[in-house]
Order: structure tokens, then C-alpha cells, then sequence
């Protein structure tokens, strides 16, 4: 029998090998120091933590790369599909891997378009695309010709040779379209791809709409009306807008809509080193990159949490100049992750009932019907949201304050656990109840900004309960069939009290069926959210002596120094003087009455049945009408039945998303909104957002104020 040969040991194989090997060792070596270092780094600040986390994820990739390429031929068409897919990864997370990975910077630099006004503009080093594009061409494709030729190194065979490059070439570009399918990517760093790029591209556009003059075809402005952040932090990138043109529109609008035509009256003080801010974002994502995950997004903020460098006034007079020292841990995390504070937003004075008016600015008026509220405490807010002044918004949320206005005005309202969010440096009215909460026109930015929010605060206690119990990404669970196999209970007593919200409830409960889940009905009248607010609601023991506790923050130099100066002042909001004087004259014992004593009681008791009724039943959430009527008209001089408090006294996540509107007319074109808040157990944020996002996704209810356009 006769034996094979093996490849001929040629000088041409000997080289090849030799250059192979050695390139091998280089590459990686290099590699893996520039990624040991990431990864091992025990000095990491707050900011680098996601950037670790992905440097260890290209450490393996590398490493498992390094043995593909030892193994050679077997594993070089896996190598190609592996790396397909690792890119796609780094493409999408280019603000990441623009400063861990050398290819992710090369990648970066390819993808910019030539008319990038936020990386183009003074580039250290002057990039030619044309030969960048060529050296990224050679380097991958004369080592996929290297593996080849090492054990196809027949002379007579040449032609092989090359039909093997070309159908590994052709197979790489097709994985490559596969996996991002914008496909734009491979056309600029393969000619496969981009001639495969041409192709798709003729054989699926109409002959009468294909260019073929030579005028290159202009490029789509940015639309920034209703972008959400993942919109925007592309458009960033990609250079597409920059932060600068976004604060620009946001003003623009605030001066026309809530100054003039139909002012909403939903800001109390512009922040005015918004632009500047923008222009030092711009510069910074130039030459360092991305400070965060909310790079360069303008937002508002509630005028309770403060900020050191604009005025913090809880909405009230006496309080017009009071200037904190230092923010906000919350407003800290932010700026920290990017984001400009483009203005403080009305609120219903300090935060203690739900309409929304101050002593300082005055009612905020409803986008979708002028003649109404906006709900409250947080309505400014969320009117200045839903108005587009700003991508998203953050408020305070003690019974209803951030659901109740997202419900109001067609947004998504998010009050996570107690304990997930940090309080510290936000005008308390009752620490008990008191939460951050996120209001936002979509699941997906509520989640984004929930990311960068969640934590722990050394300084506010109740945050270290958290720990454990904080999901590394919780955009992991915008899933579009997060209802299948769900369980969620209706508590038949808050369903609802008025003929237009039991028809949008109905129909919610419809559409949630349609999706998969299954409805459980509840009957048990402590579940009862008036009766709840009667017996648990403890802002009238807590309200004057958290007050004072945080007017000492303040310092000797404040305006107001504590609660007995405030309601001497005159100035408070008669819709609130009544709570602030009734807890003044409880005071110093208010947190040894009885009856406060009592409702903390009835508080740990509803946790307990809430509990016990979702384990009973199997339930992954009750679902609800935030509001049993429609939101309050503003001569109504209240905010009744709403269901919010459920759970501010259960200390559970609840979410709130648009739900539809009731039947239009002359005041509301489009009709009111209608919020449908579902609500779980403590820790259970990834579930719920499963629920909101399938349900918003099958529904998409959201729309744009016509007041507004």
C-alpha cells in the first residue's frame, strides 16, 4: 500500500510558517497585555466598570481566537464565523471597545462617515480611509491565504488556491451581512462585501428610485422628535448629530411651546450652561471617547433633587435662591454617565400632593388636554417629557408622583423597589414612601437610564439592601414575547370607576391575553388602595421633620432653615399648607405617635398579604388602571382614585405604560391617556420589564401632543 505524501517542505512553506507563527505571537502577546491590564486593574473607577467587564470578554475572545489560529485549517472557517459574530458585538457596543480594543478603535475609524462633525474635527491623527481600508483588507485575508496555502502548497494547484479564498472570502462577507444587517460594515472593510453591498442593493431598490447620476445622494438629518436614547447615542456615534444641536432643538421647543403658544408652564429654571455643557460633550467624545452609557443626553430634572450648580426649590417661593452645595447622588450618577441637565421642572410644591402647582411657577397644564392636569407630584416633568424638551426625565415618586403623570401624559412611569434607588439630596416628604423614579417615553429608555441609576449610597441606608439584588443589565430583559406564560392578577376593587378607563382597561387586559398571559381575578377589599391610603399613608408624621433634616444640609446661609420658617413664610401652595401645618403641630413627637406607629403597622401587614396573594395565586404581577377616572381636570382642585399607593406602601417595582385614550373631544383631539401599571415583588424589575415591554410593543400607544407637534 502505498503511503501519502505531506505537504512538500518548500522554502515558500518554511517562510510562510515561519511568518505565521512569529505574526501570531506578536499579535496576541500584545493583545493579551492590553487586555490582562484592563481586566486586572484593581483601580478601576466607577466609569470603567462596563468597559472591564467587556475588556474580559475580548481577553476570551482572544484567547479562544489565539487557539483557532494554532489549530489552523480545522478551525479557520469557525475562526471566521466566531469573528463575524464577535464584531457585530463590538459594533454595536462601539462606545465600549473604542477604548479597550485596538480593533474596535480601527472599526470606529472606519465606520465614521466623511462628514463626522463630532470625531473628524481635530483628529491627532489624520486617518485615509482608502488605505485603511486596504490594510484591514490584507492583514485578514493574506493570513486567511497563509492558513491556506500551509497545507495546500502545491504549485500545479494554484487555481484551488484561489477558488478557496474566494468562497472563504464570499462565505466571511454573507456571515458578516448576517450578523449586522445593515450590512455597511463589511462593505468598507471587504470588497466581497461591498460588491455583495451593490448587489442587494440593486436587486432590491425600484429601478425609478436607483441615483445614477453622479451627485453622491444626500444623507437623512437626524430626526431628534421622539428619538429615543438609543437613537440618539447612534446618531452621536455615528456623527449623525451631535449634543450640541440636540440642546439647540430642546430650547427652541421649551421657548415655543411652554413659554408661548400653549404654555404647558412645565419648567421652573433653565439650566443656562446647557449648551456650553453640550459643546465640552461634543470636544470630549472627540478626544477620549464616550464618558458614559448617556453620553451627551439632555434631560430634565425635577426641582427637588439638587444640583450645585442651578437653584434647587422644591417649587417654592421662600425658596426661589435656596443653592445646595453638591448634587444629588443620583444627579452625580448621572452627569457622571454623561448627561446634560437642560432644566429643573415644576412639581407640585415640594412634592406632596398630584397636581402640579407651585407657589413659584404655577399650574403646569396637561399636553394632551390644556384643561386638565397633568397628574402629580412629578407632572412638570413629565409634560416637559412628553412635549419632547427633553429625551427623559427623573422625578420623586412618595404615593403616586411618577406614575400618575406618566399616566397622564401617555409615558412610561418607573418606581423601582425601595432601596434600589438612592433618596440622598432629593427634598423628602416622607422617607418611609419616598422613591426615585424614571419617566420616559419608552420601556427601553426607562431601562437604559435604570441601568446607570441603580446602586448602592453610603449615604442614604435603605439602598444597602440592594446589594445582590442589582442586575448587572436590565436591558437583557426588553423582551417582545415577555408575556408568554405570565400570570397577572386584577384586583377587581381598583379597576376602575369611570366608563372610558374600564373600556381601555378591558381592552389592555385583551391585548395581554392575545400576548400570552393569563388573567387571575382578585377579590379582597384590603387590597383596597383608598382604604390603603387611609390607614398607611405616613407623610403627615414624616413631612415636617424630614424637612428639617434636610434644610440642615443646607447650611447657616439658606433661605429657609426649617419647617416652621417655611409655613411662617406665607408662600407655601394652600393645596398643601393644611399637610405641613397638621405635621407642625405634632411636632417634636410625630414619630412617636400612635397612630404613626399603627400605620407603619397596617404597612408591613399589606407587604405581607401582597406577598402572599402573588405566591397563592401564582402571580408574576397585578395589572391596574393607575387611575380608576380619567386625570383631574384643573378646577377640580384634586387628584382622586388613583392606585399608585399599592405600591409605595408594598415597596414593590411598578411600572406604568401608555394604555390607549379615552374617546376624543373638543379639549383632548386625541383623547386622554390612560396609564396601565403593572406591579410585582421586591427584586422583581427584570420580570416587569418583560411584561411593560411585550405589552408596549404589541400595543404602541404612545403619541405626540398635537399641541406640541
Amino acid at each position: 500500500m502505498t503511503q501519502m505524501a505531506g505537504p512538500r517542505q518548500s522554502a515558500l512553506y518554511m517562510l510562510l510558517q515561519h511568518i505565521q507563527c512569529r505574526g501570531i505571537m506578536i499579535f496576541n502577546s500584545i493583545e493579551l497585555m492590553i487586555y490582562s491590564a484592563i481586566v486586572f486593574n484593581s483601580n478601576l473607577d466607577e466609569e470603567m466598570i462596563m468597559k472591564k467587564l467587556v475588556a474580559k470578554g475580548f481577553l476570551l475572545v482572544w484567547i479562544v481566537f489565539f487557539l483557532m489560529c494554532v489549530l489552523r485549517l480545522w478551525f479557520t472557517l469557525l475562526g471566521i464565523i466566531f469573528f463575524a459574530v464577535i464584531m457585530t458585538f463590538a459594533q454595536k457596543k462601539r462606545s465600549y471597545c473604542y477604548d479597550v480594543c485596538p480593533v474596535g478603535y480601527i472599526q470606529d475609524e472606519i465606520y465614521k462617515p466623511k462628514d463626522n462633525n463630532i470625531r473628524a474635527k481635530k483628529n491627532k491623527v489624520p486617518v485615509n480611509l482608502s488605505l485603511l481600508r486596504k490594510a484591514v483588507f490584507i492583514v485578514f485575508w493574506g493570513y486567511l491565504t497563509i492558513n491556506i496555502t500551509l497545507y495546500y502548497d502545491q504549485t500545479d494547484l494554484l487555481w484551488s488556491k484561489m477558488i478557496l479564498i474566494m468562497i472563504f472570502s464570499v462565505f466571511s462577507a454573507l456571515f458578516m451581512q448576517y450578523f449586522y444587517k445593515k450590512r455597511f460594515w463589511c462593505s468598507h472593510v471587504c470588497p466581497v462585501g461591498s460588491i455583495l453591498n451593490k448587489v442587494v442593493q440593486i436587486t432590491t431598490t425600484p429601478a425609478s428610485t436607483l441615483n445614477i447620476s453622479n451627485t453622491a445622494p444626500t444623507k437623512s438629518e437626524f430626526k431628534i422628535l421622539e428619538a429615543s436614547i438609543q437613537d440618539i447615542q447612534k446618531g452621536l456615534t455615528d456623527g449623525e448629530v451631535t449634543s450640541e444641536k440636540l440642546v439647540k432643538f430642546y430650547l427652541a421647543r421649551i421657548d415655543k411651546y411652554d413659554q408661548h403658544g400653549p404654555r404647558l408652564n412645565s419648567i421652573i429654571t433653565i439650566n443656562n450652561k446647557a449648551l456650553k455643557e453640550a459643546k465640552d460633550l461634543d470636544q470630549e467624545l472627540i478626544n477620549k471617547g464616550p464618558r458614559g452609557p448617556l453620553h451627551g443626553i439632555p434631560i430634565v430634572l425635577k426641582d427637588n433633587f439638587n444640583t450645585y450648580d442651578i437653584v434647587t426649590t422644591g417649587g417654592n417661593k421662600a425658596m426661589a435662591k435656596s443653592q445646595p452645595s453638591k448634587d444629588a447622588f443620583l444627579t452625580k450618577k448621572l452627569r457622571d454617565a454623561g448627561v446634560i441637565i437642560i432644566a429643573k421642572a415644576n412639581l407640585h410644591e415640594l412634592a406632596r400632593a398630584g397636581t402640579t402647582v407651585s407657589s413659584l411657577a404655577g399650574q403646569t397644564l396637561n399636553a394632551y388636554d390644556l384643561t386638565r392636569t397633568p397628574g402629580g407630584s412629578s407632572g412638570g416633568t413629565a409634560s416637559a417629557v412628553a412635549a419632547n424638551f427633553a429625551v427623559a426625565g427623573v422625578g420623586s415618586d412618595t404615593v403616586n408622583s411618577v406614575r400618575s403623570p406618566a399616566s397622564a401624559e401617555n409615558l412610561v412611569g418607573l418606581r423601582p423597589t425601595y432601596g434600589l434607588l438612592s433618596r440622598s439630596g432629593i427634598i423628602p416628604a416622607a422617607l418611609t414612601q419616598d422613591m426615585a423614579g424614571l419617566i420616559t417615553r419608552s420601556v427601553a429608555d426607562a431601562v437604559a437610564m435604570l441601568n446607570v441609576l441603580a446602586g448602592v449610597d453610603q449615604t442614604d441606608s435603605i439602598t444597602a439592601v440592594a446589594l445582590g439584588h442589582i442586575s448587572v443589565d436590565y436591558t437583557l430583559f426588553l423582551k417582545r414575547d415577555g408575556l408568554k406564560g405570565k400570570r397577572l392578577g386584577v384586583v377587581k376593587a381598583i379597576v376602575g370607576k369611570d366608563f372610558e378607563v374600564t373600556k381601555i382597561f378591558k381592552k389592555a387586559l385583551e391585548d395581554l391575553i392575545a400576548q400570552g398571559a393569563e388573567v387571575v381575578y382578585i377579590e379582597d377589599s384590603k387590597l383596597d388602595t383608598g382604604k390603603i391610603l387611609k390607614e398607611c399613608d405616613v407623610q403627615v408624621y414624616e413631612s415636617n421633620p424630614n424637612l428639617d433634616d434636610y434644610f440642615k444640609t443646607l447650611g447657616p446661609n439658606a433661605p429657609v432653615h426649617n419647617s416652621k420658617e417655611l409655613i411662617a413664610s406665607g408662600t407655601l401652595e394652600k393645596s398643601i399648607q393644611k399637610l405641613l401645618n397638621d405635621s407642625q403641630a405634632l411636632m417634636p413627637n410625630n414619630l412617636n405617635d400612635p397612630n404613626y406607629q399603627k400605620a407603619l403597622n397596617n404597612g408591613v401587614a399589606l407587604r405581607e398579604l401582597i406577598k402572599k396573594t402573588m405566591e397563592h395565586n401564582k402571580l408574576d404581577a397585578f395589572v391596574y388602571p393607575h387611575q380608576q377616572v380619567l386625570v383631574a381636570k384643573i378646577s377640580d382642585g384634586g387628584q382622586p382614585g388613583r392606585n399608585g399607593i399599592l405600591a409605595s406602601i408594598g415597596q414593590t417595582p411598578a411600572i406604568t405604560v401608555p394604555g390607549g385614550f379615552s374617546t376624543p373631544n373638543a379639549d383632548a383631539a386625541l383623547g386622554v391617556p390612560v396609564g396601565i401599571e403593572f406591579m410585582g415583588l421586591q427584586w422583581s424589575e427584570p420580570k416587569l420589564i418583560e411584561i411593560a415591554y411585550a405589552y408596549e410593543q404589541a400595543t404602541k400607544y404612545r403619541r405626540l401632543p398635537i399641541v406640541t407637534p
